[in-house]
């Protein structure tokens, strides 16, 4: 089901790439590594995958686009690197790879640490950590659809 889902997602970001469609559906996880668990441990990795993509699909619905950014057309995407610790919590975020613009980086950010407390850690990760890499996507062309409103809060 998680692959089925992951490669639709995939899909629809190549199918409406530079379109407004795409700056909403396409903050995607892009790898996964699982340096805590063998290499055999296919559950693990599986349930990393899996809270990668949750993951991925909270931020989609917590980001913003930073509204001088907007005016502007700032567009971009940010890398980031997202450690999970032994007791679920936001261990390490940091921008691997910038959008080239500091305001578009640091809402993904912001983005990120939101989106966070909306995703439990499945079972099996509980009490090893893990990391994750995301992409946030920022296109001027269809953001305004959703401007610099806050987001709804999700108890965890």
């Amino acid at each position: 089901m998680r692959m089925h889902l992951t490669s639709l997602l995939r899909a629809a970001c190549r199918a409406f790439a530079g379109t407004a469609l795409a700056s909403l559906l396409c903050v995607a996880p892009v790898a996964y590594a699982a340096d805590a668990a063998p290499a055999a441990d296919d559950a693990f990795r599986k349930s990393v995958t899996q809270y990668q993509a949750a993951l991925a699909a909270a931020m989609a619905h917590y980001r913003r686009y930073p509204g001088e950014a907007l005016q502007l057309k700032r567009e971009g995407a940010t890398l980031l690197h997202v450690m999970i610790g032994t007791k679920g919590e936001l261990a390490e975020l940091k921008v691997e790879r910038s959008s080239g613009h500091a305001d578009l980086d640091e809402q993904a950010l912001v983005t990120t640490r939101r989106a966070k407390q909306s995703v439990p850690i499945p079972a099996n990760l509980r009490g090893v950590p893990f990391e994750v890499h995301v992409r946030v996507v920022y296109a001027a062309d269809g953001a305004h659809q959703h401007g610099d409103e806050p987001g709804p809060t999700h108890p965890r």
